[in-house]
């Protein structure tokens, strides 16, 4: 067999749920979640565990969204930490060693800038920051849930 139809290779179009998931997630920010954002997070989780995604990567990134969450009253601060959480997410992705992961990565790294760039315009950012942090604990523990190492 020539690979062509190796199902360990990673997709070369994006599957359908990540344009979803991406045309959605500022609505989910702003609104708040719906069913939606579960089933496409149900659907993330398990396509990260599948690509090789480790838990590991993921947690450090919420960590972090955790800490900024638990610090109160949005400020300057928070809202410069959740910037810089972008360059964080830029340099996790190159970390990764295998192709697949970092495919993986990428995916996760464009979701979350959409979602730290819809917080950043909104009025509510405190409200728009826990819409965020809900939805990346729901992609964690699908991840997990589909054995995500």
């Amino acid at each position: 067999m020539n690979g062509r139809h190796d199902s360990n290779r990673p997709q070369e179009r994006e599957p359908s749920f990540l344009k979803e998931m991406k045309d959605k997630m500022p609505g989910w920010i702003k609104n708040g979640i719906d069913k939606d954002a579960i089933d496409l997070a149900e659907d993330f989780g398990k396509y990260l565990a599948n690509m090789d995604f480790t838990n590991s990567q993921i947690r450090n990134i919420f960590g972090e969204i955790k800490r900024l969450e638990m610090k109160g009253e949005w400020s300057q601060e928070i809202n410069t930490s959740l910037l810089l959480l972008r360059p964080k997410l830029a340099y996790s992705v190159e970390k990764q060693s295998n192709n697949k992961s970092k495919t993986a990565g990428k995916e996760l790294r464009d979701i979350l800038k959409i979602g730290i760039n819809t917080i950043i315009t909104c009025d509510d950012k405190r409200k728009a920051f826990t819409n965020f942090s809900q939805i990346t604990e729901a992609i964690l523990a699908y991840h997990k849930a589909f054995d995500g190492k």
